[in-house]
């Protein structure tokens, strides 16, 4: 089997290599912090880290150079620790393993960090090559990124000292990306009053085999989300009682899988043949993969249930609440304004549940995270919004992008295409920091990051760094 550092250019796939081996999923990305900053310091580059953990290394001109524009390269160093059911990986302590296997970077079931541990790579290899003849260029490597622009919203202003910011986590290699949706996470806590279990069969009802995903750029693909598929069944199923619901991990994934736990007066047998023909209508509405599946089985029975009022009303409201796609913005040939219901978790006789809403005009995104409060405030949902963030406005007269495409054309000889994106970028803080700040976004082609199927295209990494290398110079 091939290694992955004997890939061509061996400066980008080591640093990768590197950045795969030391832990670093949202929270816990100090160690590589550090590391980046040592290696900044083994090639003689000065760097710097603000109050938040996030780092930026300066890179002086080359003789004759001085008087170009300043360029930042930046990315995030956190991850989205996402597994397969099953495997039991601790994304705190234990590396990501690459594997090379037919053109892609794979990994054997968890999320590889290609999002954005590719962009990152890239950009260090470019500020450590000393034959690089260019004006002062600098990184910015941010964190917290994935749980909602943490790290960008606490930047040091004077780490956004720069004439244009060339984003290396949005768009893909011949699609520069020029603007992106706010969002909005909001928690609901609700106390689904618990009594004691009656008699009955303890059961356990597991959804399983979706595809998950990015909550932005995947949310109108038709996926399917987990929570409220089992949420719709358990709906149409009253009689079982359950006292817990789990499932998804993150807003800004999809849920690929959920499980309920209760009893239930009938065997396991005779609920799973109505499970099997709630799967087969469903899968009708939606792009169902092969292994989309609910299993019902026998468990140890709950001391204690949700009352039976509170779980119908629960269920009836997470079946109807807005989510997916809910307006389409023509001008921009994107999704506008979107909802994921990415989480529940339920202990002690409490459930708590987390949604997103993203909108690229932010005054419907506030009206959306309203909305679905006062959706599950009627059945006594405790409403707590957390770390919003604002869209980034597109601009299509800019110089930088301009530049970009002209040299993208040149290069490939197929014209390049702009889009903006649904998925969140920290561009828009930057851009209310540094409005002369002018930002393209575009990086190497993943597919399905999020989630444990996330790939990194090989070919993709040496274009695009043929095209860094060369726009910097241009630049």
């Amino acid at each position: 089997m091939m290694n992955m550092t004997d890939l061509e250019p061996k400066s980008v796939w080591r640093l990768f290599a590197e950045i795969c081996s030391i832990p670093h999923p949202s929270g816990h990305e100090a160690a590589l912090a550090k590391r980046i900053v040592e290696l900044a310091a083994e090639h003689g580059l000065k760097s710097r880290m603000d109050a938040a953990g996030n780092v930026r290394i300066d890179r002086p001109a080359a003789p004759g150079f001085q008087n170009r524009p300043r360029i930042i390269m930046q990315g995030h160093i956190d991850m989205v620790p996402q597994s397969v059911p099953g495997l039991n990986f601790d994304f705190t302590t234990m590396p990501i393993k690459p594997i090379v296997r037919d053109g892609w970077i794979v990994t054997d079931g968890t999320t590889l960090g290609a999002d954005n541990g590719a962009g990152v790579a890239l950009a260090l290899s470019m500020l450590f090559d000393g034959s690089l003849k260019m004006g002062p260029v600098s990184g910015v490597f941010t964190v917290s990124e994935e749980p909602g622009l943490i790290g960008a919203q606490a930047i040091d202003p004077g780490f956004l000292d720069g004439d244009y910011l060339l984003n290396l986590d949005g768009g893909d290699e011949n699609l520069f990306c020029i603007g992106c949706a706010g969002a909005c996470p909001l928690e609901l806590n609700f106390n689904m009053e618990p009594e004691p279990a009656g008699p009955g069969n303890g059961i356990e009802i597991n959804l399983s085999g979706l595809r998950g995903g990015h909550s932005g750029i995947n949310i109108n693909d038709r996926r399917g989300n987990a929570l409220i598929y089992l949420c719709r069944f358990l709906a149409s199923e009253p009689q079982v009682r359950i006292g817990s619901i789990e499932g998804g991990s993150i807003g800004n994934a999809i849920p690929r899988d959920a499980v309920a736990r209760g009893i239930t007066g009938e065997t396991p047998q005779a609920l799973q043949a109505r499970a099997d023909r709630f799967v087969a209508e469903l899968a009708r509405e939606f792009d169902a993969p092969e292994g989309f599946k609910i299993t019902v089985s026998g468990a140890a029975p709950l001391v204690s249930l949700w009352r039976k009022e509170k779980q119908v009303s629960l269920m009836h409201a997470v079946a109807t609440v807005p989510n997916g796609m809910l307006a389409f913005d023509k001008e921009f040939n994107c999704v506008r304004t979107s909802s994921n219901l990415a989480a529940m978790h339920a202990c002690h006789g409490q459930c708590v549940m987390l949604t997103n809403q993203r909108s690229m005009v932010d005054a419907e995104r506030s009206a959306l995270t309203e909305k679905i409060a006062a959706h599950f405030a009627a059945i006594g949902g405790a409403p707590k919004t957390g770390n919003a963030y604002p869209g980034w406005k597109p601009r299509t007269d800019s110089a930088l992008l301009k530049k970009a495409l002209e040299l993208k054309k040149k290069l490939t000889g197929a014209q390049p295409q702009i889009n903006v994106t649904h998925g969140g970028l920290e561009a828009g803080i930057f851009c209310g920091i540094n409005p002369g700040l002018e930002i393209i976004a575009f990086s190497p082609h993943a597919v399905d990051i999020h989630s444990p199927g996330e790939r990194l295209e090989i070919g993709s990494v040496e274009r695009v760094h043929n095209f860094l290398r060369e726009l910097l110079v241009q630049l």
